[in-house]
């Protein structure tokens, strides 16, 4: 999922783009699913598996194409239409320096359509008999009181595990592309997040 450019979409207009995008309840959606396929989806594929209808998806991708953050990755003729394939130009991901830049409102609303996302991808994994189904699934929750020192060590924990993820997911694609292995579509989701306290006795 990574760029092959690394400076692809990094600059300060594309930033101001994605954290729009990040924060739009359609938007984000059409991105997030854009981004889970490297290889490209067509707005077919994306409408049906986010289910909004093609009309707002060719919308919202019209937008994000214009704002740099999604391109044609290609084209293919299918029942005489040639349908066009969308790819990220920048995978919906925030740096920590990033997220400190932006204003408060925002990145709670960043945050609710990330979270809505993971939802989607749980209750879809759900419906479809698929939730904790695989061998070797894993849900984790681990509930605590921490100082500001452990609150800043588990976000340190989560971040380098997202990284360790990504390099996971990275060298799994390029194995599935090498051995024609049918993949296994997976979402690992990392969540921390601080919570109401216990009411006083």
């Amino acid at each position: 999922m990574a760029d092959s450019d690394p400076k692809k979409g990094r600059g300060p207009e594309q930033f101001t783009a994605l954290v729009a995008a990040m924060g739009d309840p359609v938007r984000s959606k059409v991105l997030f699913a854009i981004a889970d396929r490297s290889e490209g989806v067509s707005i077919r594929q994306v409408a049906d598996r986010i289910r909004e209808p093609r009309r707002k998806v060719r919308y919202h991708l019209g937008l994000l194409v214009e704002q740099g953050l999604v391109s044609v990755a290609g084209e293919k003729r299918r029942r005489g239409v040639v349908e066009r394939y969308y790819r990220a130009d920048r995978v919906p991901l925030i740096t920590k320096e990033e997220f400190d830049s932006v204003d408060d409102s925002l990145t709670r609303k960043m945050s609710l359509q990330v979270l809505r996302a993971i939802l989607a991808d749980a209750s879809a994994a759900a419906s479809a008999g698929m939730f904790g189904a695989r061998s070797g699934h894993t849900v984790i929750r681990i509930p605590g009181e921490v100082d500001t020192q452990g609150w800043e060590e588990l976000r340190l924990s989560q971040t380098q595990e997202m990284e360790r993820a990504k390099t996971i997911v990275a060298r799994s694609e390029k194995r599935l592309k090498a051995k024609g292995e049918e993949p296994i579509t997976a979402v690992s989701a990392l969540l921390l997040f601080e919570v109401p306290p216990w009411p006083e006795v």
